[in-house]
């Protein structure tokens, strides 16, 4: 896929885990771009590989037994993956933060939030403890968390999961990144909560100004917020298009699958599809194209040889032996 100058450009990255039952292609040659001010949607199934994706843009794969072993990571024009530790440390939280998808998992509970907060703050910036205290709570405000000064001396197990995972984007944004990575961040919440967070990544988006990285396994959410969707499948990108493309003329057949399966506001006239089958192994994935098992327009050469990525039109690109078509 060619890329061109943008925020974050993501080139060939592959990212195996080196297990005892054999080696794991997570994230397998894949390519994408963040332009500034962008909010680009990565969408697929669990186990697609987008969290792998966003660790190895952090580079926060964890080793033993992950490895980034290809590919290049461009972030205004400097390959995170040649920068050293500290250089990281400094990218990381400073210009590029990332909003974890458990929130409990992230946040310790044995520190009142506010603290967690500073923390970042302090970490990255030149301020005393007071300040940083009193940024955290404009922070939490900014985030609509109620009675922000007297919530910031709770702890994490005293916030419901919404309330948490606005924590999470507080921590994030706390620095002002250029590139903020949302990951799943409305998994397990109710749908009234999953719209308020959305409505809340739109205001952050305006006020602080970051490009945003929105993975998520629903399209719908993505549709929200997106201009641009990568959609992954098995440790590959299949389909990179605008978001009004990719809703209305998506060419891979596990992109139309992933629609298909999306409730409309015609619901009651819709009957919903599934995809059959499973995402695959990736210690031992299908030959060929690694969606042809579940597909409904494979042919035999699609067992073969894997798709090589084609240009359908300027910045819609799909990897599919029948180039999306019926």
């Amino acid at each position: 896929m060619a890329l061109t100058s943008s925020l974050l450009e993501v080139d060939g990255l592959k990212t195996y885990f080196f297990t005892s039952q054999g080696v794991v292609k997570a994230v397998d040659g894949i390519g994408f771009k963040v332009g500034s001010g962008e909010v680009v949607g990565l969408v697929g199934e669990s186990g697609s590989g987008k969290s792998v994706t966003a660790l190895s843009i952090m580079r926060l794969v964890p080793s033993p037994p992950g490895r980034t072993t290809a590919g290049k990571v461009l972030f205004r024009g400097n390959d995170l993956l040649q920068l050293s530790e500290e250089q990281m440390r400094d990218i990381r939280g400073g210009k590029i933060a990332m909003s974890f998808q458990d929130p409990m998992t992230y946040l310790n509970p044995v520190i009142r939030v506010g603290e967690q907060v500073a923390e970042t703050i302090l970490l990255h910036q030149d301020v005393d403890k007071t300040d940083a205290m009193k940024r955290a709570i404009e922070l939490m405000e900014l985030v609509q968390i109620p009675s922000a000064n007297e919530r910031a001396m709770d702890y994490p197990h005293q916030f419901s999961g919404g309330m948490r995972q606005r924590i999470l984007l507080a921590m994030a944004i706390s620095c002002n990144p250029d590139l903020l990575i949302a990951d799943e961040p409305t998994t397990a919440l109710d749908v009234i909560i999953q719209g308020e967070i959305l409505e809340l990544l739109k205001e952050l988006k305006k006020k602080v100004g970051s490009s945003l990285l929105l993975i998520s396994h629903d399209l719908g959410v993505v549709g929200e917020l997106a201009d641009k969707v990568a959609i992954m499948y098995a440790g590959n990108i299949v389909e990179f298009a605008d978001a009004n493309t990719i809703f209305e003329d998506p060419r891979h057949p596990y992109t139309i699958g992933l629609l298909d399966s999306v409730p409309t506001l015609e619901g009651a006239k819709k009957r919903l599809k599934s995809i059959e089958g499973a995402v695959p192994s990736l210690i031992n994935p299908p030959e060929g194209c690694r969606f042809h098992p579940r597909c409904a327009r494979a042919k035999e050469h699609c067992a073969l040889k894997e798709p090589s990525i084609t240009r359908l039109e300027d910045g819609h690109f799909v990897m599919c032996h029948s180039e999306g078509k019926a």
